[in-house]
């Protein structure tokens, strides 16, 4: 996809969901995470040049985006899976976690610690954490703890009303 057609498709998204972020966000809807990822997080990623659906064809060692990769994280080695690894020549980059609209990722620390210990866990820099209305970049380096504030490690806070602006 060629750089305006993606900043145009990422522009579509945003149109498409500016009408109803409230009903989204609202607490207690029902407008889930599966809904969130199909509707709007996986164009976004399509829009940003992944391969989530892999049009290409390629095996699953060569593909660009895993969905549920699995990770071991703690030291129990649990076996996690987060939402989408992304990869470049078949190496890790970083993982997306997506949740639902009505989590408000930018507060919560659930959702920030499980993003950073993903990433933690794999040894990536990275992470990024999204509801699509808001889109959160974490530093994976330091050790990740539940008791952590969300802000801590985090580089980026974008709203979904920023990402055409910063594209």
């Amino acid at each position: 996809m060629m750089r305006e057609q993606s900043k145009k498709a990422v522009q579509v998204l945003v149109q498409k969901y500016a009408p109803n972020a409230d009903a989204y966000t609202t607490p207690g809807s029902t407008y889930n995470e599966t809904q969130a990822r199909t509707d709007f997080i996986t164009p976004f990623l399509e829009a940003l040049g992944w391969d989530v659906r892999n049009s290409k064809h390629f095996p699953e060692d060569q593909r660009d985006v895993i969905e549920e990769a699995t990770v071991e994280v703690g030291p129990e080695k649990l076996s996690k899976k987060p939402d989408y690894e992304l990869r470049v020549a078949r190496q890790r980059k970083f993982f997306v976690e997506a949740k639902r609209p009505s989590k408000a990722i930018q507060t919560e620390k659930d959702s920030a610690f499980q993003a950073r210990r993903y990433g933690f866990s794999a040894s990536m820099p990275v992470s990024v954490l999204t509801n699509f209305e808001h889109l959160a970049i974490y530093d994976c380096v330091p050790p990740p703890s539940s008791a952590d504030d969300p802000a801590l490690c985090r580089i980026e806070l974008i709203h979904y009303t920023e990402y055409e602006a910063r594209f």
